[in-house]
């Protein structure tokens, strides 16, 4: 901690300040990846005028700390990841819920719907998706994205497993990444696997908002609807190896594609509730009311740094 009684976050990149009292927010951005430090700011204002804002006298200014990459930063007031369901409380609506346009999403809750109206027709390919980008799992053990690609080598007529390369990330540029797939064309597959990176798995609010079932790798680190108990494995979504992530091997991804094949009918009723619970839980509204609550507790109990 500085003098001054601010946060040390580290990766400064990934932070945001916010000073605050009851009348006003603004935000210090350090700079984060992309455009997710400007959404998540969009979404923290929104939620302090639609939620928190009142004309009492103004308190004192106050201040929190955000942190705004892929895991969990336990000397920050609030992550976008949680690791737990210890820390969960401490997750924050991440960027996603605003935009991404760096991934081709403009606007949150219009993809948001698009994916539950193409989720309602038919698949048109009998087999499991997935599709991103790869890491060094030497760099970063916590990835296990080269083991889905072992496995889709193996079992082609069950899994459709895409790595791509981004070029020239923008809201109308994602096109011109070779293999480019829209969100919305995941429905046309008939179940879909949400395989982490690095972090927290931000597309994982629209896989489920599609209502096909989604094939849910663990990860160590996830937004806290992952971790409060709210979203329930094999009510919600297919679980697939160990919660957080570690000790997962390929077996775990090939048994849990393999049993939506042999259960279509009960896979199929687990995509829906996941339909049901992104509606009730993962629209934006229902987003920046979680950071409204989150604020005013902030201010109430003005919680420590862990």
């Amino acid at each position: 901690m500085n003098p001054d009684g601010r946060v040390v976050v580290g990766e400064r990149y990934a932070n945001i300040d916010f000073w605050f009292n009851n009348r006003a927010v603004r935000g210090e951005d350090f700079g984060g990846y992309e455009s997710r430090n400007r959404s998540a700011i969009n979404l923290i204002r929104e939620a302090w005028t639609s939620e928190v804002q009142n004309d009492d006298p103004p308190e004192p200014l106050r201040f929190f700390t955000l942190f705004t990459d892929d895991i969990f930063n336990p000397l920050a007031h609030f992550s976008f990841a949680a690791r737990d369901a210890e820390t969960a409380g401490r997750s924050m609506p991440h960027f996603i819920f605003d935009a991404w346009p760096e991934c081709g999403i403009s606007d949150y809750q219009a993809t948001f719907e698009s994916m539950a109206a193409s989720g309602l027709g038919r698949w048109e390919d009998d087999r499991a998706f997935w599709i991103g980008s790869m890491f060094d799992h030497q760099k970063y053990p916590q990835c296990n994205r080269h083991l889905g690609l072992r496995v889709a080598e193996r079992n082609p007529d069950t899994l459709d497993y895409r790595v791509i390369e981004w070029k020239n990330r923008g809201a109308e540029q994602c096109g011109s990444t070779p293999g480019y797939v829209k969100l919305v064309d995941h429905c046309r597959y008939r179940v879909l696997v949400d395989m982490p990176g690095i972090g927290f798995s931000a597309r994982l609010p629209l896989l489920l908002a599609s209502g096909r079932p989604v094939v849910v790798v663990g990860r160590p680190n996830e937004a806290w609807f992952y971790w409060d108990g709210s979203l329930v494995p094999w009510e919600h979504y297919i679980p697939c190896g160990p919660k957080d992530g570690w000790g997962f091997a390929e077996s775990d991804l090939e048994e849990a594609i393999a049993w939506t094949f042999l259960h279509p009918e009960e896979a199929d009723a687990i995509g829906r509730r996941g339909r049901e619970y992104a509606f009730s839980n993962l629209t934006r509204s229902a987003a920046v009311s979680r950071i409204g609550r989150m604020l005013k507790s902030f201010c109430r109990d003005m919680w420590p740094c862990a």
